[in-house]
């Protein structure tokens, strides 16, 4: 985390970034409720949908939603407009983040920051995510961003996002 710190240190608020997943059970009912008797014979249904969030750590960019799922066009959102809400929508076998989708993200960042912050220094944070490392030997990045992870069983401590 001293690693961390000191390159932090180096570039200026507003230029440290923290990208972080997680997942939406986006059918499962509410286990908790108004309701005083639970439902037998109803089985959760676990449809999964992983969510990328990534915003600095002042929290007045915040870089594109994307959403993963197991829909190329999820039928319940045929109508939705994904960029008027900034939204990006991926899917896979799994409903999960990939190496694969991982250079897209980086990609799509890298080129972000370049468009909205040309020649500042800038640092990602992100947690041990062995997808996150691969794909980051696959697409470095450019000059001026600086990519972090942090230290293995410490995401919960110290991921901003988290």
């Amino acid at each position: 985390m001293e690693a961390i710190r000191n390159a932090a240190a180096d570039v200026p608020v507003g230029n440290r970034y923290n990208m972080d997943q997680t997942g939406l059970f986006w059918r499962m009912f509410p286990s908790l409720g108004l309701a005083t008797a639970t439902r037998p014979g109803l089985k959760k249904d676990k449809a999964w949908i992983s969510l990328a969030f990534t915003t600095n750590d002042t929290g007045t960019d915040r870089f594109e939603l994307w959403a993963v799922g197991k829909a190329k066009e999820p039928r319940a959102l045929k109508k939705f407009n994904f960029q008027a809400y900034k939204v990006v929508w991926k899917s896979n076998q799994k409903a999960w983040f990939t190496s694969v989708l991982m250079e897209q993200w980086y990609e799509s960042f890298f080129a972000y920051i370049q468009r909205t912050k040309p020649g500042q220094k800038v640092l990602l944070l992100l947690d041990n995510f062995l997808a996150y490392k691969k794909a980051l030997e696959a697409c470095p990045p450019p000059e001026g961003i600086t990519v972090l992870f942090i230290p293995p069983n410490n995401t919960s401590r110290w991921q901003p996002l988290d």
